[in-house]
Order: C-alpha cells, then sequence, then structure tokens
C-alpha cells in the first residue's frame, strides 16, 4: 500500500486499518491464517483503501463502520472457502481450487465496488486471482453479503451467464464476455462539447468508464523480438488476447510442445485491481525468430475495426468512435 496514499486517508479510518486489518492478531488475520495452513499456500487479500473509501464515502456519514465491514466481509469469505475446502461433498471443487493455486503460487484477492444490489466473488484467470465485490450503493451488510458469496464460491469455476434482463444485478466487469464473433457496433450520436467538467466524484473507476466511453484507443509497438498493445477498452484486449493464445503454433520438435509465442494480459497500474490495460507478445527462445506484427493489424483493423490514425517509427495508433454492442 502507498504509503503517501495512505496518510491521505481519515485518521479514524486508518487506525482502524492498523487495528482491524493489518494487526497480526486481530480476527481477521487470523481467519486468513488458519486458510493459509489449510491450504498450505500464502493467502494475500489486497485493498487499496484510498479508492474503497472514495467510492463507499457518500454512503458513510459516520466512517466508523467502514473498516469493521470490509474486514467482516473478507473474514467471512475466508471462512467460507476454508469450509468448502473441509467438506468432503465439495472434494472436486477443492481439487481444482488447489491445482489453479499451484499456478498462481498461492491464493491471492483483491476487493473492487459494483453497482449491483449485491456482492460477488469470482475467479480471474488472467490474473490468477480471486475478486471479492461490495456493492457501493448502501453500507457494507454481511448478513446480506454471505449468501451470495457463498453461491458464487459454489460456482467458481462454472461458465459466466449473463444475468437475466430486468434482475437488476450488473454484470461483473472482469468476466470476458463470448466474443466469438465479430463484435458490432453501435454509432454514438455526437453531442455537442460541454462547457463545464463533471465533477470527481461523478466518475466511476477506470474499468467502468472506459468501457463505455468513447474513442476506445489502441497503441501498438512492434520491434523485431516483441510487440506490445496498450489500449483503453479492456474486452478488445481480452478478446485480441484470446484469439492470439488460441493460434500459436507449437514447437513439434521438442517433446513438451512448447508454444512458440508467450503472450501476456498486463494489469493496469489504475483502478482497484482487475483491470488490463495492456498485452505482451514475445517469442518462447530466440531460434524463433522475429515477431510478425501483421496478424495483430490485420485483426486490429479488420476484427474489431479500430482506424489507423498515425503510424511512425514502429509503433501505430488506432481509434475507434463506436460503441461495441
Amino acid at each position: 500500500m502507498d504509503k503517501v496514499a495512505l496518510a491521505e486517508l481519515p485518521l479514524k479510518i486508518r487506525t482502524s486499518i492498523r487495528d482491524i486489518w493489518d494487526n497480526p492478531s486481530s480476527e481477521l488475520q487470523r481467519t486468513i491464517g488458519t486458510l493459509q495452513d489449510q491450504l498450505g499456500v500464502d493467502v494475500t487479500v489486497r485493498a487499496e483503501w484510498p479508492m474503497l473509501w472514495s467510492e463507499f464515502k457518500p454512503v458513510y456519514p459516520d466512517m466508523g463502520p467502514f473498516v469493521p465491514g470490509v474486514a467482516g466481509v473478507v473474514k467471512r469469505w475466508c471462512e467460507l472457502f476454508y469450509a468448502r475446502l473441509q467438506d468432503d461433498q465439495h472434494s472436486a471443487w477443492a481439487d481444482e481450487v488447489l491445482e489453479k493455486l499451484s499456478k498462481a503460487r498461492g491464493l491471492k484477492a483483491y476487493l473492487q465496488t459494483c453497482d449491483g444490489p449485491r456482492s460477488h466473488t469470482t475467479w480471474v484467470g488472467k490474473s490468477s486471482a480471486f475478486c471479492i465485490e461490495l456493492p457501493k450503493s448502501n453500507p457494507i451488510c454481511m448478513t446480506t453479503a454471505l449468501v451470495p458469496l457463498e453461491n458464487d464460491l459454489a460456482h467458481l469455476f462454472a461458465p459466466a451467464t449473463k444475468p437475466p434482463s430486468g434482475s437488476g444485478e450488473s454484470e461483473w466487469m472482469d468476466v470476458v464476455p463470448d466474443r466469438s464473433g465479430i463484435p458490432s457496433a453501435r454509432k454514438v450520436e455526437s453531442e455537442p462539447a460541454p462547457d463545464f467538467l463533471p465533477g470527481i466524484d461523478t466518475l466511476p473507476r477506470p474499468e467502468v468508464l472506459f468501457e463505455t466511453t468513447t474513442p476506445h484507443l489502441l497503441v501498438l509497438r512492434a520491434s523485431r523480438t516483441t510487440m506490445h498493445v496498450q489500449g483503453s477498452h479492456q474486452p478488445s484486449l481480452e478478446l485480441l488476447s484470446a484469439y492470439l493464445e488460441k493460434w500459436i503454433r507449437q514447437n513439434r520438435n521438442n517433446v513438451n510442445g512448447p508454444p512458440m509465442l508467450k503472450v501476456v494480459m498486463e494489469e493496469s497500474m489504475f483502478g482497484l485491481g482487475g483491470l488490463f490495460d495492456g498485452i505482451s507478445v514475445q517469442p518462447t527462445a530466440a531460434m524463433y525468430g522475429n515477431v510478425n506484427p501483421i496478424i495483430v493489424r490485420s485483426f486490429i483493423e479488420g476484427v474489431l475495426k479500430y482506424k489507423v490514425e498515425d503510424i511512425s517509427d514502429g509503433v501505430w495508433h488506432y481509434r475507434r468512435d463506436d460503441l461495441f454492442q
């Protein structure tokens, strides 16, 4: 946690973080320790307190219950997780969890806010971490959070489905939707530029704001040994990354058949966690030669329908003014 950013929080919240969240002898840390002993791997729960407080501040006229509420939900989440691991009826679920954690080198979880009425928890494959979402429309209520969290844990690795129309729940922003076909577009009606700036508290977090704000921008940088794509629209990057990973050739001369390229989604330094704003592509060995950017350029222009704005010295700037449907 950035100490400078933390120092800007009200004293009452900083004290609660120290006593309730960070204190090794607190109920939360003891519960995390119990789960850690059961799993045999490190358990880390990340909370970006300044950003969380900025989201929850409007519904907490009394800031006292804020940190205890967050800590209470995380403590109960750990207890639910532990209970499922202990229950022989959920042995298949536990096996899948342990397999994923062995590759992730520990259990990592982070907190986000959501616009819907209920809490959520999901497994975010591209960051090998669990996400715990807390609804920001009301003060945190552990009682109403438990049933949704328990249900989500039970279906943690099931394919994501869109909530029924009218359910009132927001879509989970970090799950990649089915984008097997070519994306369609919705034309954004041009509006006169406002003569005022929006208030900072009226703007949602980046992963929500730039999903529905145009223009969507992409920058592709290519050299002989690597490609790097940065973008403001995460679903565009997710689809590009998934396509490349699906069609990477494997080295058939090696008994293990390793892929010839490594594609990595890069987590953003903005937001509450779970926002990805870059992709890197590079060979897994020097003998595979140069990285050809043509496929990536064709995908960006032909499938995602971004338009070239500028090209210079191995850098392509793209722009799309229409929202995806």
